[in-house]
């Protein structure tokens, strides 16, 4: 699976991306059963990195991707996260609290 978001900046830094890619991450484990699940970003938007490394997606690696308005290419970064890492962070955080 992919994960992939697009908020207004008059919602930015509330936490929302954060929140929903997080609620992603347990759907696509807990209920559709992947087994993976990545997310890219364009170096340009470390932002958006940080919401990921928040939701627990590790794993950085470059790579570049397609340019949003489809000319050319950019410099990005992938994350991903495993289900079996899924559940290890659900028992650390339940533990934790």
């Amino acid at each position: 699976g992919s994960v992939g978001y697009w908020l207004s900046p008059v919602v930015w830094g509330r936490g929302f991306a954060t929140e929903a890619v997080r609620e992603i991450l347990r759907y696509g484990f807990e209920v559709v059963g992947l087994h993976r699940i990545e997310a890219r970003h364009v170096i340009e938007n470390p932002a958006s990195g940080r919401v990921m490394e928040k939701s627990g997606l590790r794993h950085a690696t470059p790579q570049d991707l397609p340019a949003y308005d489809g000319d050319g290419i950019v410099p990005g970064i992938v994350r991903h996260l495993t289900a079996s890492e899924w559940r290890d962070l659900q028992l650390q955080l339940s533990s934790s609290s």
